[in-house]
């Protein structure tokens, strides 16, 4: 976003981006996201020195410049260098979609060329592999490859089939992607397992934490906020890291745009364009929101993180992984159980 303020860092009357605290000049824009970014790492310190990371991309926005700025901290540029080792992971979900094999592939070599660009090890794998984790363990088949090209080829058909007919039997489009959203969530575990890797780097930033804080509370999963967009997340085996929590999804919009950073369009399920999920209405909101009051994203997330974390001894959901919330005996669920059997 344009604009002909003078910059609130350095005072220069050309400046390149609008920000919801003042206007900005390119340099002083890049050093105000490298810093929100490098200093969101560094206050927690559960990265340690020398210690390897898989990084989460999917080719979008977000992704793109979270490995952007893993490899502006691994450069020779760099004030003060980064000092995990980086492993990049692309998971291809085009297997929940009505995708053609030719545009899968070409989409696939065209995200994974960016990807291995970067310069650092890049492993590939598909939304299939999710459903083959049980037998991979018995067949000592991996549920990924290293990619040193961008040709990769695609699972077997039957596989695609399968997840298909399994995601073809949901009917609400809320748990169709959630339960995307959970495979995804248990194939990078294995993965990273697999790796011998405990921490994992994901790219949400400020404006999609704050839409899923309210999507969780209007599905009645306000026990989960703390875990689900804190900067970390530690309910698996491996922790989940988000580092661009602190920035806006308009602010790595605008870095990717200034710095060239090649992104593409990720892969959005929708089976019936008359409904949309409960976090697609919740993102419509928000965003209209932001018009008009352009705090609300920020509000919002240091609201949530006022929120204390679940109690850990609670027993675990199989699927999430999530603590079970602890409610009395008569609730919602109950009564209605209660009413169905008065009626039989």
């Amino acid at each position: 976003m344009s604009s002909n303020d003078n910059c609130v860092k350095c005072n220069q009357s050309i400046t390149s981006v609008s920000h919801l605290h003042g206007a900005f000049c390119k340099n002083c824009f890049q050093v105000f996201v490298i810093h929100k970014f490098r200093a969101a790492i560094g206050r927690t310190k559960l990265i340690t020195n020398g210690e390897d990371v898989l990084v989460a991309c999917s080719g979008g926005d977000n992704s793109s410049a979270l490995l952007h700025l893993i490899q502006h901290g691994k450069s020779e540029s760099a004030h003060r260098k980064l000092r995990f080792i980086p492993q990049v992971l692309y998971v291809d979900e085009y297997g929940a979609l009505e995708v053609s094999s030719e545009d899968r592939m070409a989409k696939r070599a065209e995200i994974l060329q960016v990807l291995i660009a970067a310069g650092f090890p890049v492993y590939v794998s598909s939304l299939e592999q999710a459903l083959n984790q049980k037998r991979s363990e018995t067949t000592a088949r991996s549920v990924f490859v290293k990619a040193i090209t961008s040709n990769i080829p695609l699972p077997p058909n039957v596989e695609t089939s399968e997840l298909k007919s399994i995601l073809s039997r949901i009917s609400s489009l809320t748990s169709l992607e959630d339960f995307i959203k959970q495979l995804r969530c248990q194939l990078i575990v294995t993965i990273a397992t697999e790796l011998g890797i405990s921490k994992v780097l994901t790219a949400e930033n400020c404006t999609k934490l704050a839409i899923q804080v309210l999507s969780c509370v209007a599905q009645g999963r306000g026990s989960q906020i703390s875990q689900s967009t804190g900067f970390s997340d530690s309910r698996n085996n491996v922790m989940f890291i988000r580092p661009l929590r602190d920035l806006s999804s308009s602010d790595l919009a605008a870095y990717n745009k200034l710095f060239d950073v090649p992104s593409t369009v990720n892969p959005i399920v929708i089976k019936k364009t008359s409904s949309l999920s409960i976090e697609h209405l919740t993102e419509m909101f928000v965003l209209s929101l932001l018009k008009d009051f352009p705090s609300t994203v920020n509000n919002i997330k240091r609201t949530s993180e006022k929120l204390e974390q679940a109690d850990l001894r609670l027993p675990k959901c199989y699927i999430c992984k999530y603590q079970a919330a602890r409610v009395s005996p008569c609730n919602l669920l109950w009564l209605l159980s209660y009413f169905k059997k008065l009626q039989r």
